[in-house]
């Protein structure tokens, strides 16, 4: 038996990816999110950076996985600040891993943390 026969359906959604060069998840619907909060217990804006990211994270609590949505615009800084977290943590077999998921509808300033049926984010006012 061979895994070209079809029988194992992940290989089909990894070569249908692959073959659509998408690089991150996508998500087309408006999502619904709590304010981050300063430490006033104000809403205020904060830039996609990882001490904003930390602070959401607090605000989420701890998991292994995480989604961070973003507009698309801000998906490669998305990457660049996640992937600068990950270089720190790397060889911890109990570093979260943070997936990126592209959504559109969001303004260009948005981004959402999510994680536990919880999500928190941060647009401009």
């Amino acid at each position: 038996m061979t895994r070209r026969n079809g029988i194992y359906p992940l290989d089909d959604q990894l070569a249908e990816r692959a073959r659509s060069k998408r690089a991150f998840d996508l998500y087309e619907e408006r999502i619904e999110y709590d304010e981050l909060k300063d430490l006033r217990g104000q809403s205020t804006y904060f830039t996609l950076n990882k001490m904003s990211l930390e602070m959401a994270a607090r605000g989420v609590g701890p998991s292994f996985i995480y989604n961070l949505y973003v507009h698309t615009i801000r998906l490669f800084q998305a990457r660049n600040v996640v992937h600068g977290i990950i270089a720190h943590v790397k060889s911890n077999p109990f570093a979260p891993h943070v997936n990126i998921v592209e959504c559109p509808l969001l303004d260009e300033s948005e981004w959402v943390l999510e994680a536990n049926d919880k999500r928190v984010g941060s647009t401009m006012p």
